[in-house]
C-alpha cells in the first residue's frame, strides 16, 4: 500500500497456495461478471495489443504475452488500466472546471487536488472543489465518488472539514 493508505489496508492472510486458489474460485462463483470482464480484457489485449477506458483514452502495451502463467503481469497491469486511468481522467477533468472557476490548484498528488486559497475564503473553495469533484461521471451511467475535503494552513495541518 501506499504510504497515504497502509493504515487503511487490512492485515494480511497467511494462505496455503491451495488454499488461495480454492478462496479465488469460490469468490469468482459469486462474481461471475468480474471473471468475465477479465477475461474479455485479457482477450483483447492478447488479439490488438490495446485497450480502451471508459474516456476513450488508448493504451498500447508492446510486451510479450506470457501464455505460461495466469494471470500473467500483462494482465494485471491491463485490468488496472481500466479502472484506474479513469479514475485519473475524473480528476483531469475535475482540474479543468476549477481552474476555469478561478481555483489556485498547486499540486495533484496520489488521488487528490491541493489548492490555495486566502483563509477567509477556504470554506467557499472548498465546497466548490467538493461540488466539482462530486460531478456524475457520464460514463459510470452518472455514478458519483464521493470526496473528502481538508483544509488548513499547511499540507501537515489539514482538517476534515465537513460540509454536508
Amino acid at each position: 500500500a501506499c504510504p497515504r493508505c497502509v493504515d487503511l489496508v487490512p492485515p494480511t492472510l497467511q494462505l496455503k497456495p491451495s488454499e488461495r486458489e480454492r478462496q479465488a474460485k469460490r469468490w469468482f462463483a459469486r462474481h461471475p461478471n468480474v471473471l468475465r470482464w477479465r477475461r474479455e480484457i485479457s482477450e483483447q489485449v492478447r488479439r490488438t495489443g490495446r485497450l480502451t477506458n471508459a474516456c476513450g483514452q488508448v493504451r498500447y502495451f508492446a510486451q510479450p504475452w506470457d501464455s505460461r502463467s495466469s494471470p500473467c503481469a500483462l494482465e494485471r497491469e491491463a485490468w488496472n488500466f481500466r479502472i484506474q486511468s479513469v479514475a485519473t481522467c475524473i480528476l483531469r477533468r475535475a482540474m479543468r472546471r476549477l481552474h476555469t472557476a478561478g481555483v489556485h490548484l498547486f499540486m495533484e498528488w496520489h488521488d487528490s487536488l491541493k489548492a490555495l486559497a486566502p483563509t477567509d475564503e477556504a470554506p467557499m473553495v472548498a465546497k466548490l472543489m467538493a461540488q466539482v469533484m462530486e460531478t456524475p461521471v457520464p460514463e459510470y451511467g452518472g455514478a458519483i465518488f464521493p470526496v473528502t475535503i481538508e483544509v488548513g494552513p499547511a499540507l501537515g495541518e489539514l482538517k476534515k472539514l465537513h460540509l454536508h
